[in-house]
């Protein structure tokens, strides 16, 4: 992922692809396509992104990434601090990105 600023958070394409399936699950099917545009399995660059749509899709994604930072964390096996910490590196992220 490539934030508004250019910077990079990096994950395996296992993670990310969980992160895109379970973010993908809550999203309304009016806005499929649309997030579908800009998030796929190779990543989202928020640098392509219009300014206006970053913060919406910013929070998506923060959402999904604040509940696999949780108890689901387990289930996939990202509940060490180094996996919790990487995922909370990305919500940073993502949490300055809503809120523009």
């Amino acid at each position: 992922m490539t934030s508004d600023d250019g910077v990079d958070w990096f994950t395996n394409s296992r993670t990310w692809s969980i992160i895109l399936e379970r973010a993908m699950r809550v999203v309304d099917q009016a806005k499929r396509t649309e997030y579908a545009r800009h998030a796929d399995k190779i990543g989202i660059d928020f640098t392509l992104i219009d300014a206006e749509n970053r913060p919406e899709i910013a929070q998506w994604l923060l959402e999904t990434i604040e509940a696999l930072s949780g108890p689901e964390a387990a289930e996939h096996g990202w509940d060490t601090e180094a996996d919790k910490s990487h995922l909370q590196d990305l919500a940073a992220m993502l949490r300055r990105m809503a809120q523009k």
